[in-house]
């Protein structure tokens, strides 16, 4: 976008220096002199003029090279396309273009000679200014440096800052919904059912689309998926059709959404130019998940009555609570069995594995094998399952471990690390 929008702003500036130049030698041409020459002649006359204006125009955008962070990597390529293109311009009118005016450039046809007419009322009124401009050089220019100080003060004293890309009625909102970990998906649905039935109550919104088990790739810097998330893209009606501003409606979509228990619920609106984080965000970084918790816990309620603070999140993401069969890795030796053994078979017991495929004509099922529902929703099932080691004897699993009710892996972000992948946090304590 950024280099499309560089190409028609340098679209004027680009034929500049070869008219200015190319009719310089034209008019050499028309007086007479022959086509090298008038080229020559032509050429070099308006030379440094063309290589100054070209320089003063690359000076005026070079600095933006020098932007940092996010917003300047996105707007370097207004720069860096200008400079390429101005540059190119400029050495096509200095190099190309006289050699090809000494070969093709042609003198006006006979009775098409160009006549000299009286000036207009404008030109008159212009080259009488230039005179007197150029008669009291030292007066002008003390002026040109009060206009100036003048400038400079009316800013100062009217500035109401800069804002890159505005703050404009939204087209498109997304309502993002995020249980605790190891929520079903069910929850999710329901969560998701109750902000459909909320939205049908405004006449502005064309329509809406749910997605449970997704979050993120609409406004969201980051996409994620898990039973636990869900997303809500809504688009408004065209800005003619609409009763009230978009952004009076997400407002109102905002203040009314149903209360839903045990979930974090934010409304994001369209942004325009490049991903950019909240306006407002604090940093709690520790070795101790909870400690942190408690502590971003308390930062929310400190500042959740502050006016004109919406959404408050924090990115901590609690480890699910899971069940873990822990193997005992000498027991497990002596018997025979190894952890990918175990693993295999509380695997195909719980989850199933596909042993053969069922054809019928062209198409084909797979086949997995696995406990019925009743046994796997039995809290005693790890008593009753045994696995057959390498001698073909039948061991319980309850002999090589234990079950244990515990958190999982928690989630590690880190910052200023050699790239912004996410680190999971193990048994021992180490991010990987």
């Amino acid at each position: 976008m950024m280099v499309l929008f560089s190409l028609v702003l340098a679209l004027g500036m680009l034929v500049d220096n070869a008219i200015v130049l190319v009719e310089n030698i034209f008019r050499h041409h028309c007086e007479g002199k022959s086509k090298i020459q008038a080229a020559l002649v032509g050429a070099s006359e308006v030379a440094w003029p063309v290589v100054t204006s070209t320089l003063t125009t690359l000076a005026a955008f070079s600095p933006l090279l020098f932007w940092p962070d996010i917003m300047g990597e996105f707007m370097s390529y207004l720069p860096k396309t200008l400079i390429c293109v101005l540059t190119a311009s400029l050495f096509v009118a200095i190099v190309i273009n006289p050699a090809v005016c000494s070969f093709v450039i042609a003198k006006p046809k006979k009775g098409r000679h160009m006549q000299k007419k009286e000036p207009k009322f404008f030109v008159k009124g212009y080259i009488s200014v230039l005179k007197v401009a150029l008669a009291h050089k030292v007066v002008v220019m003390v002026l040109t440096g009060l206009m100036l100080f003048f400038t400079l003060a009316c800013f100062v004293h009217f500035n109401k800052g800069v804002e890159l890309f505005p703050d404009t009625d939204p087209r498109f909102i997304e309502i993002s919904v995020k249980f605790p970990e190891g929520t079903t998906l069910e929850v999710t649905d329901a969560a998701l059912r109750k902000i459909e039935a909320q939205l049908n109550n405004y006449e502005d919104i064309d329509y809406y689309v749910a997605n449970g088990g997704y979050s993120g790739g609409g406004f969201s810097t980051s996409a994620a998926a898990g039973t636990h998330l869900g997303t809500v893209a809504v688009t408004f009606k065209d800005y003619a059709d609409r009763s009230v501003s978009s952004v009076v409606t997400t407002e109102k979509i905002r203040d009314e959404l149903p209360i839903i228990p045990g979930a974090e619920v934010k409304v994001d609106k369209q942004q325009e130019g490049p991903p950019r984080e909240a306006p407002i965000s604090i940093e709690v970084s520790g070795e101790k998940f909870e400690t942190l918790q408690n502590l971003s816990y308390e930062i929310i309620q400190i500042i959740k009555d502050i006016p004109g603070l919406v959404d408050l999140q924090d990115d901590f993401e609690a480890a699910k609570p899971e069940l873990q069969f822990q193997v005992d890795r000498d027991k497990a030796s002596i018997l025979g069995l190894s952890t990918a053994s175990i693993g295999m078979a509380l695997r195909t017991a719980f989850y199933g594995t596909e042993n053969t495929k069922f054809r019928v004509g062209d198409e084909q099922y797979d086949i997995t094998v696995r406990l019925p529902d009743d046994m796997r929703g039995k809290t005693g099932l790890i008593d009753e399952i045994f696995i057959t080691n390498q001698q073909g004897e039948s061991i319980p699993l309850t002999s090589v471990g234990e079950l244990v009710y515990a958190a999982g892996k928690g989630k590690i972000t880190r910052k200023r690390s050699k790239t912004n992948n996410y680190y999971y946090w193990q048994q021992s304590g180490k991010g990987r």
